[in-house]
């Protein structure tokens, strides 16, 4: 008999790789791009009730990493205790996904690192000032995380940047890049947009044909050989299949994630709005592909899409 423990929906699970932990969903940034809905912002577990869950979480699924992200996990006054929890229970990697603001203080870096945090996924918007304030709505939002980035190089954390790809930042792609690798960054993820949330009512300005976006990802991926760049989110069949070791399947992450309301499974079923033409039946990695948001169906059709054999 299985040991392990039982989800709804997905069956026994035994160890993971990951267990991505969000104990809530409240921010201190206000992306145009952000796809957490105004609903999803109200739901935050009380510090007793994210302990308790988390603790129960570990033991169940006895994870090499515990990723605690939101929202943003730095604004919540118990994440040092719960970065601490992981550490008690020998988990191996702690990490944080982060818009890097609060880490451009010191004292707090400092203070979460002796709690145990050992990695951070910093969130990275644009290379420059006056960008970076656009999208993310925060005065010296660049500046924070330019101070970030050096107190995390410091504290010789292992850091993996996210950059979601919008319009407005398509033709910046590279100057971006350059930006984090002289910053010593080698792990970098590029998302596409995904239609929820604020994306929604920023579709106009924000949003972009996945064969536009396919040309600078292919000049990106030839051009940063030696950096370890993983595309997500993208429909395989935009890049090509010679491309697909760069490609993300949510699959091989082997991860549990636990959020105030719900338990699942990461893997391509997991994602809600999502459209799978039936010409992509015929295609050869239609498994491996997490398919199109739906929104982007009606925006731009499904012509781009073309199975790959």
């Amino acid at each position: 008999m299985n040991s392990g423990y039982y989800v709804k929906g997905i069956g026994y699970m035994n160890k993971v790789k990951l267990l991505d932990f969000i104990p809530g969903y409240r921010c201190n940034s206000f992306c145009i791009f952000c796809s957490i809905s105004e609903e999803l912002r109200d739901k935050n577990l009380s510090s007793e009730k994210a302990y308790l869950l988390l603790d129960k979480h570990i033991k169940l699924y006895e994870p090499e990493e515990v990723r605690i992200g939101g929202g943003e996990p730095t604004i919540r006054k118990d994440l040092p205790n719960l970065i601490e929890l992981a550490k008690k229970s020998r988990v191996k990697n702690i990490s944080i996904q982060t818009n890097g603001y609060m880490l451009s203080y010191d004292e707090y870096l400092e203070k979460i690192v002796r709690s145990g945090l050992n990695k951070v996924r910093l969130s990275f918007r644009a290379s420059d000032s006056n960008s970076y304030r656009l999208i993310t709505r925060v005065d010296n939002s660049f500046e924070y995380v330019d101070r970030a980035l050096k107190n995390i190089k410091k504290f010789k954390l292992k850091t993996i940047v996210d950059i979601v790809l919008l319009r407005n930042i398509l033709d910046k792609l590279e100057g971006i890049i350059d930006f984090l690798s002289i910053k010593g960054i080698k792990d970098i993820n590029i998302w596409s947009l995904w239609y929820e949330g604020r994306a929604v009512k920023n579709t106009d300005t924000i949003s972009y044909l996945f064969s536009d976006a396919s040309e600078s990802l292919k000049r990106i991926v030839i051009k940063y050989k030696k950096l370890r760049i993983k595309i997500m989110y993208f429909p395989l069949c935009v890049l090509g299949k010679e491309f697909i070791k760069y490609y993300w399947n949510p699959a091989d992450e082997e991860c549990i994630v636990v959020t105030p309301s719900e338990i699942f499974e990461l893997n391509a079923e997991s994602f809600m709005n999502i459209a799978r033409p039936k010409k992509c039946n015929m295609c050869k990695y239609n498994k491996r592909c997490i398919g199109i948001s739906k929104e982007y169906i009606d925006i731009y059709g499904d012509e781009e899409i073309k199975p790959l054999t």
